[in-house]
């Protein structure tokens, strides 16, 4: 059983032999019988007793403390209305399907993806979408904005498309919405214009053949036949033996082909970016297969100038060092969880190449699917609102940084593999469509050994120029995991555009009671600044008097709060004034398990109450903040249910309609506030021509001298000396028709918050993870990350946003690598990868190399004349003619199919036989 304090009456005079002069009458709720009591305390405030009866209290005056409390039955709200003529002296209402017993649904609608099929061309429309999205409700689809007379469809799969920008809508049956822009294009239809075909020179290197094809878009003339120049193509990979671990690894090829007239070429460097697509094909007898692709650059373009015949260079890239110029958004807002592997495709498409996708990489979260046909990338998932800000550069070098991984094309297609993965006899691979749809699985060989010339099947040196160099060891490495704080018991309390309901016209994990407040507005106020889009704001210009509108969050529980930690309560308002007045109260409560009330100075009470802020700068945005410290922190209050209840009042500045009733009634002992900063005020009589006045609390013993002076009705010249002075007198605020007016035109809320300081401080931003590899060295090696796992710290997932998720919105936790028993979080791993990867002296090759097998990027060289050791491709321009190799390769330390790292201090690498 509870009793919650419902109204309270001090008794002015006596009115029965058992309503006495100065007693206490307390009407409380008894939650169990569901009944209001009366309860009798006596001058002292001690209590007396219960009553079942009593007298009409209003025969003498009284102070009436009204507690305003209220709660909710199922849906509809139960509050109380003080009546002193009638016992219990008050009356129980209720406001059935109230919304503040309706709390705003937190809206989970998001799109996980868009999955287009582009039309057979660029006048057809046999283009299609599939729109694949998660909601708690039931969900409709459309590609026009949701309205009144557009409700959507069931189906998420919309047909019959043509080329064009759109946007998918979804929309759940809890009224939130959310969009994502898509494009359809048709794959521009390319053409070859000219053509050229040479045989290697390398004897030992037979039953190859080249092709090298230069398409026009849209181009439907005959191929023209063209001579190659000295060095028909070189595919120049730019890795970089400095940085292991660099994630995009670019690539160009350089084309020699001969102009036998003038400017016969010229139409390459004259079209846009676009216009001319390079294919390298391949044909090792069984067909030309694609070797690499890319654009023509027209930049900086020179040739000689001179008579025909003369050798032309024509270079071109694959798009992946360009995707710096790219915004990940594209210039819209990108909402809801995608997965990883969705977000790489997003970032891919720029390259304009529709590349299909090889993932191998090996690193799956303990609950992820781990069969031949599953990849991690697409069963993690990420709140892609935090990669706005960010090109997709940006976010596929930070993806693939977390899974210590590195893309770069080879045959024709992008691959994604874990370094550590390189060396593999038998690379494992996932391949997706450029959209990041399952393709299928399959394994390739990707070891080829470097060993002298008089062996068969190997790599070979060449030009006796080989150089070995040993990189010094690290001392330690430093992963720093940069988070995004947010730090918000009530994330919803942003007021973001994407948390708004259009139909509801409230904020998710918000909602709204109109008291008295007919004829008012609310919805969303457009915002830019602070980095915020958007406020919460009520318009009470037609409102009724006196209007209140309540505004409060649902409950939320924080996972731990200790005895030296605090919290900080805080939001930002502003206050459209309409009428002159001096000030205009706000009030305020945030509450602990429905009976702990937090103090201005940062305590906490069980006795029911509202603090107030006395405003008196208007039209602009102003900030309060409270911060509950460990020394007035009340656990029992923190660790319970929590809520915030804002009270936007349209004209509260006035306490008392007399004099007389403003002295008796403004009691001011044990009142927090009663040090002279509260203020009150007084209005005569509701008409016009009348006047309010407007006093402040300041201590002193001055006699009464009204107007000007007035002791309250509580003053004691001994333990409560304050008086009320009087500071300005103003008209009644009225409106046209001469009644009272409200004094507030409009609220506007922003950045609510409860925040967690652990130990007294803010949260930490950065995780660091550190391991030691050898003290005797000197250099760390330090990198930043983006994308993790949820830190282990108390009350993480309301202090971080930038972690990384499953597939149902949880965070991931621990993760393995396939055939490994070991369970570590995402960035421990990689510390423990790069550790082993940087030990005492790793050793450096550079080389000119040739060889009787044909050497991709994808390939390790293993070193037959030094105990097998396993090479990396870094660096590696490839002459194709020749069949010759300008190679930088760095010795590579770890392999999936070995033990797990050594965590004592790594005097072995990850594999067993690589470094033992």
């Amino acid at each position: 059983m509870a009793l919650f304090n419902v109204c309270r009456y001090r008794l002015l005079g006596t009115v029965d032999a058992t309503y006495l002069v100065n007693y206490w009458v307390y009407v409380k709720w008894n939650d169990s019988t569901e009944l209001l009591e009366v309860h009798l305390y006596d001058s002292t405030n001690v209590f007396s007793s219960i009553e079942a009866s009593g007298p009409d209290l209003t025969v003498e005056d009284y102070t009436l403390y009204d507690y305003e409390y209220e709660f909710c039955d199922v849906a509809d709200l139960i509050y109380f209305s003080p009546d002193p003529t009638f016992f219990p002296y008050a009356t129980q209402l209720s406001e059935v399907g109230s919304a503040v017993c309706t709390v705003g649904h937190v809206c989970d609608v998001a799109i996980t993806s868009v999955v287009v099929t582009q039309p057979t061309d660029h006048a057809a429309t046999d283009g299609q979408v599939v729109i694949t999205s998660t909601s708690t409700g039931t969900m409709m689809y459309s590609l026009q904005a949701f309205s009144a007379v557009n409700s959507g469809q069931a189906s998420n799969t919309f047909t019959g498309l043509a080329d064009g920008a759109f946007t998918a809508y979804v929309q759940d049956s809890f009224g939130c919405i959310t969009s994502m822009n898509f494009s359809l294009y048709a794959e521009d239809s390319f053409g070859v214009r000219w053509r050229s075909e040479f045989d290697t020179r390398l004897e030992e290197l037979t039953g190859y053949s080249y092709r090298i094809d230069i398409l026009q878009r849209d181009y439907a003339g005959a191929v023209e036949e063209v001579k190659a120049g000295v060095i028909p193509i070189t595919i120049d990979y730019q890795g970089e033996t400095e940085n292991k671990y660099k994630q995009i690894i670019a690539s160009m090829a350089t084309i020699s082909l001969i102009a036998e007239t003038n400017y016969y070429f010229e139409d390459l460097f004259l079209g846009d970016e676009r216009e001319f697509l390079v294919k390298f094909y391949i044909d090792d007898g069984g067909g030309n297969d694609l070797e690499w692709t890319g654009y023509v650059i027209q930049e900086g373009h020179e040739e000689a100038y001179k008579a025909a015949p003369y050798e032309v260079t024509i270079m071109a890239t694959d798009g992946l060092g360009d995707l710096a110029k790219y915004q990940y958004n594209e210039g819209d807002v990108i909402r809801g969880d995608q997965s990883l592997m969705a977000i790489i495709a997003r970032c891919l498409v720029d390259t304009d190449l529709h590349l299909n996708v090889r993932s191998a990489i090996s690193r799956f979260e303990i609950t992820h699917n781990v069969t031949a046909s599953d990849d991690p990338l697409p069963q993690t998932f990420f709140n892609s609102y935090f990669l706005n800000d960010k090109t997709k550069q940006e976010v596929l070098e930070e993806i693939l940084k977390t899974f210590g991984a590195r893309i770069y094309q080879s045959v024709g297609v992008w691959f994604i593999v874990s370094i550590e993965n390189s060396c593999e006899t038998s690379l494992a691979y996932r391949e997706f469509d450029s959209d990041g749809i399952y393709v299928s699985n399959s394994t390739i060989a990707t070891n080829l050994d470097l060993a002298f010339p008089d062996t068969a099947n190997r790599i070979c040196f060449k030009d006796n120029n080989a150089i070995l160099r040993v990189r010094t060891g690290y001392k330690e490495v430093i992963i720093n995991h940069n988070l995004i704080l947010v730090n918000n018991l009530f994330y919803e309390g942003r007021f973001e555009v994407d948390d708004f309901n259009d139909f509801t016209y409230l904020f998710a994990g918000w909602s709204l009671n109109l008291l008295g407040a007919a004829g008012s507005n609310y919805g969303r106020l457009n915002r830019s600044e602070d980095n915020s889009d958007a406020a919460f704001y009520v318009d009470l210009l037609n409102a009724v008097v006196p209007a209140t509108v309540i505004l409060s969050t649902e409950e939320k529980v924080w996972e731990y709060i200790g005895g030296t930690d605090s919290i900080k309560f805080s939001f930002k308002y502003f206050i459209f004034k309409l009428l002159p007045s001096p000030y205009i109260r706000f009030r305020y409560a945030v509450i602990g398990g429905g009976t702990n009330y937090l103090q201005p100075n940062g305590s906490w009470d069980t006795a029911p109450s509202t603090s107030t802020i006395y405003v008196t700068s208007f039209n602009k945005w102003e900030s309060i903040e409270i911060i509950s410290p460990p020394n007035l922190l009340d656990l029992a209050a923190v660790l319970t249910p929590i809520k915030i209840v804002l009270y936007l009042d349209g004209n509260n500045a006035y306490d008392a309609s007399s004099l007389a009733t403003f002295q008796s009634s403004i009691a001011t002992a044990g009142d927090a506030m009663a040090t002279g900063d509260r203020r009150a005020a007084l209005d005569t009589l509701v008409s016009a021509g009348d006047i309010v006045r407007y006093y402040t609390l300041h201590k002193g013993t001055d006699a009464t001298s009204s107007p000007s002076i007035l002791r309250p009705s509580d003053y004691n010249g001994t333990t409560n000396p304050v008086v009320w002075k009087l500071d300005e007198t103003w008209d009644t605020p009225l409106d046209g028709s001469g009644n009272l007016a409200n004094l507030v035109q409009a609220y506007a809320i922003d950045d609510v918050k409860i925040e967690f300081l652990p130990d007294n401080a803010t949260p930490l931003d950065t995780v660091e993870y550190q391991q030691t590899i050898s003290v005797r060295n000197k250099n760390s090696f330090e990198t930043d990350v983006f994308f993790g796992d949820l830190p282990d710290y108390y009350n993480a997932i309301h202090l971080y946003k930038n972690y990384l998720m499953l597939s149902d919105g949880s965070q991931t936790t621990l993760w393995a690598r396939q055939g490994v028993t070991e369970e570590l979080s995402i960035l421990d791993m990689l510390k423990l990868d790069y550790s082993a990867q940087f030990p005492n002296g790793l050793l450096v090759l550079n080389a000119t190399l040739t060889g009787d097998k044909i050497m991709r990027y994808y390939n390790c060289l293993i070193e037959k004349n030094d105990g097998d050791k396993p090479y990396m491709n870094m660096g590696l321009k490839i002459d194709y003619l020749n069949n010759e190799y300008i190679w930088e390769g760095v010795e590579l330390l770890t392999s999936v199919t070995g033990p797990p790292p050594d965590t004592s201090g790594f005097t072995v690498g990850f594999s067993l036989g690589y470094r033992a």
